[in-house]
């Protein structure tokens, strides 16, 4: 998985290790103590992103990503937006199936579309 970053500050001390890096406006900060990964990932684009994923997964947006993995179970948040998620064809199909069926109009979401989850 490429991660490609302008500037990479990596500070290591006792069992600590400290990670800064930035891409553009995009900054991350890691650290890692005693076995555990603490992560805050602000301002990333789609485009980085899919470059990171390796997929044409998402269009346009912003990304933040804040969370621990502890014990080997991550616990975090992610947050995006004016993002278009792409290629989830499973996903559209059945929107295009609410969308036919005037019954279950009710439980159609205004942000479901043809395009995606907006």
């Amino acid at each position: 998985m490429p991660f490609p970053l302008e500037n990479l500050d990596i500070v290591a001390q006792d069992d600590r290790v400290k990670i800064d890096g930035n891409y553009k406006s995009a900054m991350i900060m890691a650290d890692l103590v005693h076995g555990s990964l603490y992560l805050k990932a602000h301002n990333f684009s789609g485009d980085y992103i899919n470059t990171i994923l390796q997929k044409d997964f998402v269009e346009g947006g912003l990304f933040t990503l804040i969370g621990a993995l502890e014990d080997q179970v991550f616990n975090g948040e992610l947050k995006f937006q004016n993002t278009s998620l792409k290629n989830f064809a499973l996903m559209q199909n059945m929107v295009n199936l609410i969308n036919t069926i005037p019954s279950l109009i009710v439980f159609r979401n205004p942000h479901l579309g043809a395009n995606g989850y907006q």
